[in-house]
């Protein structure tokens, strides 16, 4: 059973595709022919949503979408659309939260990420984020989830085995995992559930401990561990002969240390940086440098890093202590073989 609430109705869905209705201003009031049944396809409706003034019947293969027509008698919605692109599980869809406002965003399926545009089912998830759905056994637990944060509109979309984060605001997306206290590292983001702004905060659940977190740009840690940044590059290379890389010089925004702050996780804060010479299959033990205490700008350089192999060289970045970073900028000096 599935149910959502729309000018003044409350709609109750169940896996046959019926769709009943309340008596409005009134849930417990059922008038039993006040109800429709989804039949654009044969398959389970699996989600009612309530978005943008519509109800959205999210179905195995298909949407159908109902629209306000304050019908005298029977169901007192109109269907205005069908959407030939349905929803891979009952609670992959995000973005229909009061507080969010942006956009509708669903796990299709067919393994696929998608954004409501009008009536249109458009795609905007990368092929790997499609292989990670692909690849799973079991679909039926993906969840999804919207939150903002620093004026920038986020939907994370999650299973047991990872968390992809798509930043509506660059179109961009990110893998994101948590840890644990104890070091351990998560296959994905603890935050689970249903987000829900309340209270001027957007507040979500959590995979390991139970509670309920803000999420807010203020947090530097998850719970009681570490929040961990992980940026890598792109490989540069001269195949097949390789590379020297004799320098690397990285840029990050001056000062991140806090005086008044732990010492020394805030107070001086690392980066670890370590690199990879087989497309980032192996990564080398990594090398720590200051981020700067405050009001420090420390220049941060790698020496004589060796020789790539043909597959070029990546870096990877990783910040644990619980301050603020920037990363403004890297560069690599190279030396090409000849011969």
């Amino acid at each position: 059973m599935t149910r959502v609430y729309l000018d003044g109705y409350t709609f109750y869905g169940d896996g046959f595709g019926t769709i009943q209705a309340s008596q409005i201003n009134n849930a417990a009031a059922i008038n039993s022919l006040d109800r429709t049944v989804v039949q654009a396809k044969a398959g389970q409706l699996r989600r009612l949503i309530a978005y943008d003034q519509h109800l959205f019947a999210m179905c195995e293969t298909w949407i159908e979408v109902f629209r306000n027509t304050a019908n005298p008698e029977g169901f007192p919605f109109s269907r205005v659309a069908v959407i030939n692109r349905g929803i891979i599980a009952t609670y992959a869809v995000a973005g229909y939260q009061d507080g969010f406002g942006k956009a509708l965003v669903w796990v299709g399926d067919d393994n696929g990420i998608h954004i409501l545009d009008g009536y249109t089912a458009t795609r905007i998830s990368t092929p790997d984020v499609d292989r990670d759905i692909e690849a799973l056994d079991d679909k039926s637990g993906i969840e999804a989830q919207a939150y903002i944060t620093s004026g920038a509109a986020f939907v994370s979309v999650s299973s047991a085995e990872w968390s992809w984060e798509f930043n509506l605001t660059t179109q961009m997306w990110n893998e994101r995992r948590s840890k644990l206290k104890d070091g351990t590292t998560l296959d994905r983001w603890r935050g689970t559930g249903d987000s829900v702004f309340a209270f001027e905060k957007w507040l979500i659940g959590d995979t390991h401990s139970g509670k309920l977190h803000e999420i807010t740009s203020d947090a530097r840690m998850d719970d009681d561990a570490p929040l961990v940044m992980r940026i890598e590059s792109a490989p540069t290379h001269d195949f097949p002969r390789g590379l020297l890389v004799p320098r690397v010089d990285l840029n990050f925004a001056p000062g991140a240390g806090r005086a008044p702050g732990i010492d020394p996780i805030e107070t001086d804060p690392q980066v670890q940086i370590s690199w990879s010479d087989d497309g980032g299959l192996h990564w080398g033990n990594p090398l720590a440098r200051s981020l700067g205490r405050q009001d420090e700008n420390p220049a941060i350089t790698i020496l004589r890093t060796g020789r790539t192999a043909a597959q070029g060289r990546r870096w990877a970045l990783e910040i644990s202590d619980p301050v603020y970073v920037a990363l403004l900028g890297g560069d690599m000096a190279v030396e090409r073989q000849v011969g």
